[in-house]
């Protein structure tokens, strides 16, 4: 019903528009055509000259990383992650009987990880080590309860760790892998197999992202390659993609200026935004209404991947957070130092409904950056720094 009303609302504003085009006196031509012979005009209205309220909050909410295609792995300012990863080795025949016999070994183990993405200077240090996860776990399930409870071993299975932009590589201990092998070649399913809990070293200052196995790119895929030989028999490699992986993301809420409000990747932090609109008349149609947010760059931190966007979802409750799932989201996009949202049904609602309990805000990439974004709020000092809304509909005179 309300499109039906918006669109009766569109053609006449235009046969209004139209008819002022034409005419000094617009009032005394067309009036017919309004219902009730009502006058109808296009009002603007805008935060600072309406002197809306409005208050905005930081906080942290709960956000499941299990299907992000990137895993993120360091510490930096306010967020530290580690990530697990779980090899199942399927082996040919071939291999399988010189395996279960004993009559073979294992001449080299490495594995190769492809870094995708850096959050903070790439010349800060980083580092990490490998352990073997001893207690079952599911990507699907896994969280920060999870990591709580990880049973792991504390000896270090990796060494000569090599560094670079675009490729980590490492020695995987061989006997862990001759293990694996003989698990993976047991039709008992002798011993187990639970993956590997990836920890970043304490004096590490930068987080970097490596691709899940839901990556687009299956060629940057982490994988562990073993040279295996049968002696007096054949030398053979097999190669292992990761089967399995997760990363938890653990962090404070950004501390900085107390003018702004933040929105980062990882720990899910967001921002509340309220914005009193009663001084728009009621039954009233929103043709349409712009949010705009500034910049702080200062206190934003980015990574090697951007986060030019942020979505935004309307509330049922401002004070607990709860976010309202009848509307669809609204995007806000970056141009130069303003976020800028179309939220034209999110005002409609508010005016049509009589209850407005403001907006979340959300990075869109928070699953797979721990991008950090800073915007001024409510609070800002400088009124013109503070969100601006500006609203265009049309009502009864």
């Amino acid at each position: 019903m309300l499109n039906k009303i918006f669109k009766i609302f569109l053609l006449t504003s235009g046969i209004i528009f139209l008819v002022i085009s034409c005419s000094d006196d617009p009032t005394s031509i067309g009036i017919d055509l309004l219902p009730n012979k009502d006058f109808i005009d296009i009002f603007t209205v805008n935060s600072d000259e309406g002197a809306f309220a409005q208050e905005s909050k930081t906080y942290t909410d709960s956000l499941d990383l299990t299907s992000s295609s990137v895993l993120h792995l360091g510490k930096h300012d306010n967020i530290q992650s580690t990530m697990l990863m779980k090899f199942f080795i399927f082996l040919p025949d071939s291999i399988k009987d010189p395996i279960n016999n004993g009559t073979f070994q294992v001449l080299n183990s490495t594995i190769e990880l492809v870094p995708i993405y850096t959050y903070a200077d790439k010349s800060n240090y980083f580092d990490f080590s490998l352990h073997e996860i001893n207690s079952s776990w599911s990507s699907l399930t896994f969280n920060k309860d999870s990591l709580a409870n990880l049973n792991y071993e504390n000896i270090d299975v990796s060494s000569n760790r090599i560094y670079a932009d675009n490729l980590i590589t490492l020695d995987f201990d061989k006997e862990l892998t001759q293990e694996w092998l003989k698990y993976s070649a047991s039709g008992e399913q002798v011993g187990n197999n639970n993956g590997l809990y990836f920890n970043f070293d304490p004096s590490s200052n930068k987080v970097v992202g490596f691709p899940a196995i839901s990556y687009e790119d299956g060629s940057k895929l982490t994988k562990l390659t073993i040279v295996i030989e049968v002696p007096g028999n054949f030398i053979d490699t097999v190669v292992v993609p990761v089967t399995s992986d997760v990363h938890v993301v653990l962090g404070d809420l950004p501390t900085g200026n107390p003018e702004n409000i933040f929105i980062q990747g990882g720990i899910a932090v967001r921002s509340n935004f309220m914005i009193d609109v009663s001084l728009i008349p009621d039954n009233t149609i929103i043709n349409k209404a712009t949010l705009n947010f500034s910049y702080d760059e200062t206190e934003s931190l980015i990574g090697s991947k951007t986060s030019d966007s942020l979505g935004a979802i309307t509330l049922t409750d401002y004070a607990s957070n709860t976010i309202n799932e009848t509307l669809q989201p609204a995007l806000f996009t970056r141009e130069g130092m303003i976020y800028s949202g179309d939220i034209t049904r999110f005002v409609q609602s508010w005016v049509s409904e009589q209850e407005n309990n403001g907006l979340q805000l959300f990075l869109v990439n928070e699953i797979t950056t721990v991008n950090k974004v800073a915007l001024k709020g409510a609070l800002a000092a400088d009124s013109s720094a503070r969100p601006y809304l500006e609203v265009i509909y049309t009502a009864k005179r």
